[in-house]
């Protein structure tokens, strides 16, 4: 899930396994997650679709919402994006489409939502995996593992580890759209320096190439300083269709002259 979390469906092979298993459920919706949390929640600390004014803004997701006629609740109860009617669900498309002029990314907000019951609840799949790389992220793959194995005090720290990455990984995006950039054509060179963790530059990197941002076929690079004064270079092309474009292949050559690898 975590390979094709920004895609409409999973591949092949991937479908086949979700088809076969008990307890997975499939939605269409928005490609917002977490799905199964508020609705306000998923736009304000969305991870897959960065959207300017709104991702990271509680009161951007507030002012969406009133203005697409969205309630927040139903009979007191917080409403997701798995509760919004399509109507409803067309409103908040039309509002979306005001931020980008491209199709295809527009497209690419509509798509099929893996449900999971763990702990005894549904989850989002994209959320689950998201949580368990963010403890990989943040030096706790032991977290990672006994929350697979269903231990409820991993549970618990697994989730306040999650939280602290969502936060750093919104802050590393509110940075970006505030500081200066180095622009040209076709590419965009971000230089975090420390101020962006080098574990989490790629990540954030991933989340603006699935943006509102930046015109399809962008070159984004992310420049991050590690702890022991090395520099990390990520890298990553806006949209789908630039796919086929291998980065690696560009960057190899680079690092080598400069004593690097890749």
């Amino acid at each position: 899930v975590g390979d094709y979390g920004g895609l409409a469906r999973l591949g092949d092979l991937a479908e086949t396994i979700v088809s076969n298993a008990e307890e997975v459920s499939v939605k269409k919706s928005l490609m917002l997650f977490p799905a199964t949390r508020p609705i306000h929640k998923a736009l304000e600390f969305g991870s897959k679709i960065y959207i300017p004014g709104i991702t990271g803004s509680l009161d951007g997701a507030l002012k969406l919402l009133k203005k697409a006629k969205i309630p927040l609740r139903d009979n007191g109860e917080y409403r997701t994006l798995l509760d919004l009617s399509k109507e409803e669900t067309a409103r908040l498309l039309d509002l979306l489409s005001e931020k980008t002029t491209d199709a295809e990314t527009l497209r690419s907000t509509l798509g099929n939502i893996y449900l999971i019951k763990f702990f005894g609840h549904l989850e989002d799949a994209r959320e689950l995996s998201m949580l368990l790389n963010a403890c990989g992220k943040m030096g706790h793959g032991d977290l990672a593992i006994s929350f697979c194995m269903g231990s409820k005090k991993a549970k618990f720290f697994a989730e306040n580890i999650y939280i602290k990455y969502k936060h750093l990984l919104l802050n590393g995006l509110k940075w970006i759209g505030m500081k200066d950039k180095i622009e040209g054509q076709g590419y965009v060179i971000i230089n975090a320096g420390h101020e962006i963790k080098d574990t989490i530059i790629g990540t954030t990197l991933s989340i603006l190439s699935a943006s509102f941002t930046y015109a399809p076929k962008t070159i984004l690079i992310g420049l991050s300083s590690t702890d022991d004064g090395r520099t990390k270079i990520s890298s990553r092309i806006v949209g789908k269709r630039a796919s086929n474009i291998n980065l690696q292949k560009t960057i190899e050559p680079i690092a080598r002259a400069v004593g690097g690898e890749a």
